[in-house]
C-alpha cells in the first residue's frame, strides 16, 4: 500500500491557532484548553492574529478560533481537522446558548445543567469494524 495512503488513513492532531479579540472570550478558551487536555484530538497554540494568519496560510495550521463575544472559525480548505474544529466550536455555542436559555428561563435548574454539560466524553474514539477500540499505532503497521 502506498505510503501517503496509509498516513492519510491514521488519525493526526488538528493543529489550530487561538486569537483573543477585544476583551475575548476567557470561558471559551478555558473550552480548547480543557478539550487539548483530554487527549489528542487538538493542539491550541494562542497567538496574535498576524502570526496565525500566516501559518493558516503556509499550512501550520488547520484553522484558527477567534475569542469574540461571539467566537468564530476561520480556515483555508476543507477537510476532516477543519470539521473537528467546526464541531468543536458548535459544541461550545450550543452549550452556552443552553446554559443562557436555562439562566433565564429557570435559573434554580443551573447548577444541575453546569453537571449534565461537564461530563465531557471523548469527541473520537477509534473503533475497528467489529466494534472493538483500536490503536492508531497498530493499524499502521497491521497496513504494512
Amino acid at each position: 500500500m502506498d505510503l501517503e495512503i496509509c498516513q492519510s488513513l491514521i488519525f493526526e492532531t488538528v493543529q489550530a491557532g487561538y486569537v483573543e479579540e477585544g476583551g475575548g472570550q476567557s470561558v471559551f478558551s478555558q473550552y480548547l484548553e480543557e478539550i487539548e487536555k483530554g487527549g489528542t484530538l487538538i493542539h491550541v497554540e494562542t497567538m496574535t492574529e498576524t502570526e496565525a494568519k500566516k501559518q493558516l496560510k503556509e499550512r501550520q495550521l488547520d484553522g484558527i478560533f477567534f475569542g469574540a463575544d461571539t467566537p468564530y472559525l476561520q480556515v483555508a480548505k476543507s477537510g476532516m481537522a477543519q470539521s473537528v474544529m467546526q464541531s468543536l466550536l458548535e459544541s461550545y455555542l450550543n452549550g452556552k446558548n443552553t446554559l443562557e436559555t436555562v439562566a433565564e428561563i429557570h435559573p434554580e435548574n443551573m447548577e444541575q445543567a453546569v453537571a449534565a454539560m461537564s461530563d465531557y466524553k471523548e469527541i473520537v474514539e477509534n473503533v475497528s469494524l467489529g466494534g472493538k477500540s483500536t490503536n492508531n499505532n497498530s493499524v499502521f503497521f497491521m497496513l504494512w
